[in-house]
């Protein structure tokens, strides 16, 4: 995984330091190519767009039929799901405004360049968040192992399972799944209460208490000198984040 991961780094900095725009949609056509015939890393935006497409579904269903008060409700959820989608949130659409449009070569580039003109910094700025963002999910833990479909997990050398559809599973494969490893404290009491519209104090509490459990399943609790790294960060009056230590990421 190094090897591929130094490759896309080398990609975009040879976006970066394209001459003309012409050279500069090229090398990103050239980048996206580079995913998508790469087993590893198409196989993770390809993760990322299966779930997208199931969430989208639920909620286009759960706002069905149409209302006024019911579309808007749902051009917000879909923001929030596409601003937490890998694939949805910057990828979908460099890949289908370069990548899919046409196959680029220099020559086909300078004739059609003009239906990009003077928006070079517009793509540039998605193609620099899409890739920090990558970067960050490469970097997802060897030493930690989740299985969305069974619950089973592996944290150093603490084996166990969440119960498919309990309290535990949900907060965690929410937070797992999420951008950054990151949710707010509402995203996360949906995930196993949806009827709840504002994270009250006492929803919050409740969730305190999910969070702990948690942490006594992957021996996190009780803290002594055979426990494993709290992972769980509470970033107040925001959400959790999973924070994982250097010891824990390897990207081999």
């Amino acid at each position: 995984m190094d090897t591929v991961v130094k490759g896309l780094i080398t990609l975009f900095n040879t976006i970066l330091e394209s001459s003309s725009d012409s050279q500069f949609y090229f090398n990103v056509y050239k980048y996206i190519d580079f995913i998508e015939k790469n087993k590893t890393l198409s196989k993770i935006i390809e993760k990322s767009e299966s779930a997208y497409s199931k969430e989208f579904s639920k909620i286009n269903k759960n706002c069905s039929p149409i209302s006024d008060e019911a579309a808007s409700l749902m051009d917000i959820q879909i923001r929030i799901l596409e601003q937490n989608s890998l694939y949805a949130k910057d990828y979908a659409f460099l890949k289908t405004r370069i990548y899919d449009n046409t196959l680029w070569n220099e020559e086909d580039c300078n004739k059609k360049c003009n239906w990009y003109d003077n928006k070079r910094d517009r793509y540039q700025n998605r193609l620099n968040q899409f890739h920090a963002t990558f970067l960050k999910t490469l970097e997802k833990p060897a030493d930690f192992q989740f299985d969305l479909k069974t619950g089973d997990f592996i944290f150093y050398n603490t084996h166990g399972n969440l119960p498919l559809g309990g309290q535990e599973f949900k907060v965690f494969s929410t937070l797992y799944s999420s951008l950054d490893f990151q949710a707010d404290y509402l995203r996360l009491i949906k995930s196993y209460n949806p009827t709840v519209e504002i994270a009250q104090k006492s929803h919050r509490d409740d969730l305190f208490v999910i969070i702990r459990n948690l942490k006594e399943r992957l021996n996190i609790l009780p803290a002594t000198k055979t426990s494993n790294s709290d992972i769980f960060k509470n970033n107040k009056k925001i959400g959790y984040r999973l924070v994982f230590s250097p010891n824990d990421k390897n990207i081999e």
